[in-house]
């Protein structure tokens, strides 16, 4: 049980780290015009790794038996919902990524 949270712990972090590379690169102003050949590929990418890592993060709090801070657990499903929908809009506002938000979109349904 203890290597299971050991491994959801490094697949967080290292979601995390590649999350923030692939934004970075998806932000800088230089690769605008590599968004149809390059460009989709990684936004779907990182719209995936954004419901992953939010994904990951509720397992990994839960499997270390995190009360929540007192809160019930349907108020931080609707919080974490919250959450991946804020950084849904922002990205897709900001950056004109409305494939990002597809794949948010699909994995807040399913």
């Amino acid at each position: 049980m203890l290597l299971l949270s050991v491994f959801i712990n490094v697949n967080v972090l290292l979601q995390k780290a590649l999350l923030i590379d692939i934004i970075r690169k998806l932000f800088n102003p230089q690769n605008q015009g590599h968004r149809i050949n390059v460009g989709w590929p990684f936004i779907i990418y990182s719209g995936w790794l954004t419901v992953a890592c939010i994904a990951n993060v509720t397992i990994y709090l839960t499997k270390i038996g995190w009360d929540g801070w007192g809160i019930s657990p349907e108020a931080w499903t609707f919080t974490m919902i919250g959450i991946a929908t804020f950084i849904n809009l922002v990205v897709t506002w900001r950056r004109n990524m409305p494939e990002f938000a597809l794949v948010g979109a699909w994995g807040l349904v399913a």
